[in-house]
């Protein structure tokens, strides 16, 4: 009987090599596309594509907050609220901006504002605002915490409370923005809380400024806020306003109540927190940066 060759018995012939390394070549491929390669992360990306960030948390640990979205305060997490965040706005980066709601369950509708414990159409109004800074490359921290609920008289001294620890954890913050709407008599004139502005209805704007230390500081910063609102949109601000004590922890804090219930729709508010997103993007970015930090009572 014939004896076999040799190249069929030790190697099988050039095909099986061959056979070899098309299965070698697969199994690479198959694991950079499955991300088991190394640098698998930097190639997608230099193809266009971007790597997911993955997080964990341990058992009993509430899950990592997503880019750009911060941790409940601690007076929303005292509270107990729903839905309770604060967030940087579009830019990113240092905020220099504060926007929050002693009051936010408030509406402009009618019913119980302080009924649900969620917040309210008057934090839809501080959205427009923060995302109206943000199209004006200006970063505000906008903290959505309902503080008035469950017990109502207790927002104002929360509230207070997780401004100043937003202040000291973000000292770049040039201005803070307590954001109301006010509640004028149902028989007030329409000229009382609303101005015609590009041919539409449009929501007017008191400033408070609050009681305490600091407030001359803050009454500047409010005739300062009056002065280019009423060059930059005539008609909008419907004046300045010395408050009560409102819990307001430093000089640069101002409330701004943007429109009013019965007499506002939550469209004209929203109408008017863009205009004055334009006004506060001039003021901020035209005064020079403070260099010390908020003073916080």
């Amino acid at each position: 009987m014939p004896r076999p060759r040799e190249t069929e018995v030790e190697g099988g012939g050039p095909g099986l090599f061959f056979v070899l390394v098309a299965l070698v070549v697969v199994a690479v491929l198959g694991a950079r596309y499955l991300g088991f390669y190394p640098n698998a992360d930097k190639n997608r990306q230099s193809l266009g594509g971007k790597p997911q960030q993955v997080t964990t948390a341990r058992p009993g640990e509430p899950a990592p907050a997503a880019a750009g979205v911060a941790s409940p305060s601690a007076a929303g997490s005292q509270q107990g609220t729903a839905g309770s965040y604060s967030s940087l706005g579009a830019q990113g980066g240092p905020p220099q901006v504060m926007i929050y709601y002693s009051f936010a369950s408030q509406n402009y509708g009618p019913g119980d504002p302080y009924a649900s414990g969620q917040p309210g159409q008057i934090v839809s109004v501080g959205q427009t605002l923060t995302e109206g800074l943000a199209i004006r490359g200006v970063s505000a921290l906008h903290d959505t915490t309902v503080f008035d609920y469950p017990v109502f008289k207790n927002a104002l001294p929360l509230a207070a409370e997780a401004m100043a620890s937003n202040l000291q954890r973000n000292p770049s913050v040039e201005l803070v923005l307590d954001v109301h709407r006010d509640a004028l008599p149902p028989g007030s004139p329409a000229s009382a809380t609303t101005v015609q502005l590009n041919g539409q209805p449009v929501a007017r704007i008191m400033i408070g400024v609050p009681d305490g230390p600091g407030k001359e500081q803050r009454l500047a910063l409010a005739r300062e806020l009056e002065g280019r609102m009423e060059e930059m949109y005539p008609g909008l601000c419907r004046g300045v306003k010395e408050l009560g004590s409102s819990g307001a922890a430093t000089d640069r804090a101002l409330s701004v109540y943007i429109g009013s219930y019965p007499q506002n729709t939550l469209a004209e508010a929203q109408r008017a927190a863009k205009l004055l997103a334009d006004v506060v993007a001039t003021l901020v970015s035209e005064t020079p940066p403070s260099s010390a930090p908020p003073t916080v009572h």
